[in-house]
């Protein structure tokens, strides 16, 4: 089966759009998302910029706080809370990964659970985790999402989940196990000491692949 993600993402930006519009009227401004971005690794410039478009797209106002890769997790810590207090911001969005001086989790943790929109802070994951989520991480998200627009039922299904981080391979296997509307899974999380990765990859109904490595998986171990 091919899924033609750029339509599905056309599509949902559409929609957005519409809603986007209606929060929009209600609100008497346009949904404010800020953006922490530390240093200038390629891939983030690339992900924001496109989180910034996106942004522009639906009506969502996105702002970008850049800081230089030598910032402090003070200076860090102080412009996030200046942030969480500013009620005009709806959202806050702080860029991984962070250099290596800095320590993603504890700045994480200041952000307000209740503009978290990653849904990373220990609030919105024991959330996630009881089956109450208020912010779900983006691409385990989107993932859910591109499953359901296909059509693909996950009820009873052997589901195999090759990479266990904090931002995708953890929270999918949470939300594909639980009770939810199209949930409902038999999961396995795979990671890199897995033993024979083969004997769950060849099992698997649904096999998503979240390893940051090229060539993980190849077409003899589906």
């Amino acid at each position: 089966m091919l899924i033609d993600g750029k339509q599905i993402s056309k599509n949902i930006m559409e929609e957005l759009s519409s809603e986007i519009k209606t929060i929009t009227s209600k609100l008497g401004r346009a949904p404010y998302l800020s953006i922490i971005l530390i240093g200038n690794n390629p891939a983030s410039e690339v992900y924001v910029r496109e989180k910034l478009k996106a942004c522009k797209y639906v009506g969502i106002f996105g702002n970008l706080t850049r800081f230089d890769s030598s910032a402090s997790e003070e200076e860090i810590e102080s412009d996030i809370k200046k942030k969480n207090d500013n009620k005009d911001v709806d959202g806050i969005l702080l860029q991984l990964p962070l250099p290596d001086h800095l320590d993603s989790e504890k700045l994480i943790e200041f952000i307000d659970p209740n503009k978290d929109v990653d849904g990373l802070t220990t609030e919105n994951i024991g959330l996630l985790v009881s089956g109450n989520p208020r912010f779900v991480p983006a691409t385990p998200l989107g993932i859910i999402e591109l499953i359901n627009r296909m059509g693909v039922e996950l009820k009873g299904r052997n589901v195999v989940i090759v990479g266990r981080s904090k931002i995708v391979g953890r929270p999918l296997s949470i939300i594909m196990s639980g009770k939810g509307a199209n949930s409902n899974a038999t999961v396995t999380l795979c990671h890199s000491w897995t033993s024979n990765l083969i004997d769950f990859t060849s099992q698997a109904d649904v096999l998503i692949v979240s390893t940051g490595s090229a060539n993980t998986i190849n077409g003899s171990m589906i």
